[in-house]
């Protein structure tokens, strides 16, 4: 398998976190932003014309990283062989998995603007991860 993204944790982290945690060996392309947007992009390839992609051993490529998390985490054992996503076994579990990973993106959307150089807000980082910190994160 082969995951591709950008050089950063982003939408790819969690990804690349079950792969690690399920010892699932795969090839991590890591685009740069020229690359990515560049006369060589790969975005005409790509099902959704956008990042995280996985491509599978057979060639067919996923996307959308909570679809992507969702596949990995139905197909693969964790380390002690437990089900990472129970699916339809537990109801209330898997609506707790959904929730947490719906939480992680609306923090995410609250905290990469002064993640992304390319933000406005990246010039002072620092004082807005503070702000996120003290009063969104909790």
């Amino acid at each position: 398998m082969r995951l591709e993204y950008f050089g950063a944790h982003g939408k790819a982290c969690t990804i690349r976190m079950i792969f690690d945690y399920t010892n699932t060996e795969f090839e991590d392309k890591r685009y740069t932003l020229e690359e990515f947007m560049g006369p060589n992009s790969p975005k005409p390839n790509l099902n959704w014309g956008q990042v995280p992609v996985l491509y599978l051993d057979d060639g067919s490529q996923i996307a959308q990283s909570k679809s992507i998390c969702r596949y990995l985490a139905k197909i693969y054992k964790g380390r002690e062989g437990e089900t990472l996503y129970p699916a339809h076994e537990d109801a209330m579990l898997s609506y707790e998995i959904d929730s947490v990973m719906d939480e992680i993106d609306d923090l995410g959307a609250k905290y990469s603007p002064f993640m992304v150089p390319m933000s406005p807000q990246y010039k002072n980082k620092d004082e807005h991860f503070v702000t996120w910190i003290v009063q969104v994160f909790p």
